[in-house]
């Protein structure tokens, strides 16, 4: 229970994170939550012709919600790779790193004010 909680936030900051980052420059995303600049173009890629801008792992059109989904439906990561075998192990666990430093930030009254 505690782990589809988790799950719920992370779907919850993943897409308050996709409106703050159609909106604000990226080094101000990087800076705000302490993560490289490219480190998130190496995981994230938000481009309107590639699923109308919808975010996807780097270098694939998987949308970067179905990692969520999948661990909030009890799949595993392993059984995540396995279905989306152009998403690699170390984009799956950055996003998950990176959305733990967004949810846990002492800053994410910043984001949720940024994206109300």
């Amino acid at each position: 229970m505690l782990l589809l909680s988790l799950i719920s936030k992370l779907q919850q900051s993943i897409k308050r994170v996709r409106l703050l980052i159609n909106g604000v420059p990226e080094k101000a995303i990087a800076s705000n939550f302490n993560f490289e600049t490219m480190e998130i173009r190496e995981v994230i890629n938000i481009d309107h012709d590639i699923l109308g801008g919808q975010p996807v792992f780097a270098g694939t059109r998987v949308p970067v919600d179905t990692l969520f989904d999948h661990l909030e439906a009890g799949i595993s990561l392993a059984d995540f790779l396995d279905d989306f075998p152009s998403v690699k192990k170390e984009q799956a666990i950055a996003l998950l790193d990176i959305a733990s430093k967004i949810v846990t930030s002492k800053n994410i009254t910043q984001l949720y004010e940024a994206v109300a």
